[in-house]
């Protein structure tokens, strides 16, 4: 799995046109994003241990890896962009506020397509190791959302 460095993404995102500017800051798209997934959140809460007792490890990945995504991509709503790629949406993201997220929201980009796309192993060591990170950066995202929501 090779990470591609962020100082090489970002402009390539930027040149490419990924950052789709907006005209305003869309409340209310920020609002309902945000209470969506705070239901997944709430219902994957609910449901890990099962699920680990399951070894439903890809599954668990993946949804939490799409939490992160959606928390993300509701959290640049309010700089007014729109961004569809995962790549470039982590790029901003890092660029604007935490190139220290670049490797581990990359690592997890890679480890879910990997999965989605080529049939690539989710592991029980690759939940383990992942899952701590997913937590604290689900709760970090979603304090600064709210925060900015008040």
């Amino acid at each position: 799995m090779i990470i591609k460095k962020l100082e090489e993404v970002y402009p390539q995102c930027e040149s490419e046109g990924f950052f789709i500017p907006k005209n305003f800051v869309d409340i209310e798209l920020i609002k309902s994003k945000r209470k969506q997934i705070g239901e997944d959140i709430t219902f994957l809460k609910e449901n890990v241990k099962e699920f680990e007792k399951k070894k439903g490890y890809p599954l668990l990945f993946r949804n939490y890896y799409d939490v992160v995504r959606g928390l993300i991509e509701t959290f640049v709503l309010f700089d007014k962009v729109k961004i569809s790629n995962h790549q470039c949406l982590n790029a901003y993201f890092c660029e604007k506020y935490d190139k220290e997220e670049w490797e581990f929201l990359e690592t997890i980009r890679l480890k879910r397509n990997s999965n989605v796309y080529y049939g690539g192993a989710i592991t029980e060591e690759d939940w383990k190791s992942n899952k701590i990170r997913f937590e604290l950066i689900i709760r970090r995202l979603i304090e600064e959302i709210d925060k900015r929501l008040d």
